[in-house]
């Protein structure tokens, strides 16, 4: 069986947001046919599941390595990659799950801020989601249309060229 950790920053317990759910989903998904581990960054109330619930906040490296040792894939979303430096440097296989195009989104949801702050808080994400498109073995999109989206920007970034185009 394959180790897989599933790690979101969403709350996770009885009643969760998008991407907790979205993560809760890809974890009961996976458990049908492989050892997964759920991980919330934020906060646990643990539900009935057939994979095990932990809670790491961030910074909290070494409790994060001890998953990513075990581990033989890591699926994770959001800031995750930022919080913990084992999972920066790991050499499992890492699937970023990038449905949500958070450097768009902030584009709307900074845009009353001061005009350096926005900028900034822009930057950032965009420099969050380009480290994951360049680290990351596979990437999971929510639609076809952002599966193009985001083709774009790994084809800006050079992860779509001749040797990567046929898988």
């Amino acid at each position: 069986m394959t180790r897989v950790l599933v790690v979101t920053s969403d709350p996770i317990g009885p009643k969760m947001a998008g991407p907790a759910i979205r993560s809760w989903n890809i974890a009961l998904v996976l458990a049908a046919e492989h050892e997964v581990r759920l991980v919330t960054t934020s906060i646990l109330d643990a539900q009935p599941a057939p994979f095990d619930q932990y809670l790491v906040p961030p910074g909290r490296h070494r409790a994060f390595a001890k998953l990513e040792a075990w581990a033989d894939v890591i699926v994770f979303q959001g800031h995750a990659m930022s919080m913990f430096r084992p999972l920066r440097s790991s050499r499992k296989l890492l699937v970023a799950d990038i449905y949500d195009p958070m450097h768009v989104e902030q584009l709307e949801q900074a845009r009353d801020r001061p005009l350096e702050e926005y900028k900034r808080i822009v930057a950032d994400r965009v420099e969050l989601l380009n480290e994951q498109l360049l680290r990351a073995d596979f990437m999971m999109a929510a639609s076809d249309r952002q599966r193009l989206f985001y083709l774009g920007q790994l084809s800006a970034l050079g992860r779509l060229n001749p040797l990567t185009y046929g898988y």
